[in-house]
């Protein structure tokens, strides 16, 4: 795992491991060369690094994530963090209100993380 400062990141690099967000998005697959495209999108997070990784097991070791008891959460209720999947998507976003459909989700892809 190592952090790379996004201007650093040029058109046509191509990492062995995936590339998340400081809060634990995936934002790229491992393998996939960056295009311009790629980098203006990560520069929207308004984050100055991300994350290379293998997975988002390896964040949780590294302490940037933490797991996340999804059984806490309630239908109609704010969730006050982000939540992520066991793959890095957004399920959550911070204050969203949770509907059945996020509980449906966290159920079929297992763990959660914020």
């Amino acid at each position: 795992m190592q952090k790379i400062r996004i201007n650093n990141l040029v058109p046509g690099q191509c990492f062995p491991e995936h590339i998340f967000s400081i809060s634990g998005q995936k934002l790229l697959n491992a393998g996939v060369r960056l295009n311009e495209r790629h980098i203006q999108a990560m520069r929207r997070f308004g984050d100055l690094e991300v994350i290379q990784a293998h997975s988002v097991e390896e964040l949780v070791a590294a302490g940037i994530i933490e797991r996340f008891d999804s059984s806490k959460l309630a239908v109609g209720q704010k969730a006050g963090r982000g939540v992520l999947t066991a793959a890095g998507q957004v399920l959550l976003e911070a204050d969203e209100v949770v509907e059945e459909h996020h509980l449906q989700a966290l159920q079929a892809t297992g763990d959660a993380f914020i």
